[in-house]
């Protein structure tokens, strides 16, 4: 991949947005501060942070919804089996649309978690070399696939990460 030196102006704004990012007291906040920041600049309508539990197999979801309220929600069986568990066994970008997320995790996607949307994204999250969870942005509009990688789409691959499947624990 080429490198393209970022103006001063874009690097003094992503040094704003992580000194932002790194400033929250918890993860309600900091879900908080992301979605405002993605909304801000247009480059998503929310945004949500998943982590994994590898000692219980649990995953977490922290995002701001439109009402402005933060929601909390945890468990071991749809959302541990989502795009979560896709993106620790792929630790690369995850891309796709309502109908490819339904397809792939056909639970997850009939919860109150998600309501269909255009475009969904998933980045992972790690330190140390390790995940630990995933990022994720959401387009309420189909985003142009003129950008978007067509290898890195969910289906038909996909139960390889792990479907919202409760039967699929063992995966």
């Amino acid at each position: 991949m080429p490198y393209t030196p970022m103006s001063d102006l874009g690097q003094q704004g992503l040094f704003d947005i992580t000194r932002t990012l790194l400033q929250q007291p918890d993860l309600s906040a900091l879900s908080d501060a992301l979605t405002r920041l993605v909304r801000q600049s247009a480059l998503a309508d929310s945004a949500a942070i998943v982590l994994w539990h590898s000692g219980t197999q649990r995953a977490s979801y922290y995002s701001t919804r439109d009402n402005g309220k933060t929601f909390e929600y945890e468990d071991e069986t749809y959302l541990a089996h989502g795009p979560v568990r896709r993106i620790l066994s792929r630790p690369e970008a995850l891309h796709c649309n309502f109908e490819e997320f339904r397809m792939a995790w056909p639970r997850l996607a009939g919860s109150n978690l998600y309501q269909p949307f255009g475009h969904y994204s998933m980045l992972p999250l790690a330190a140390e070399g390790h995940i630990f969870g995933g990022c994720e942005f959401i387009r309420t509009t189909a985003l142009e696939r003129s950008g978007v990688r067509a290898s890195a789409h969910l289906y038909p691959d996909c139960g390889r990460g792990g479907r919202a499947d409760p039967k699929s624990r063992h995966q």
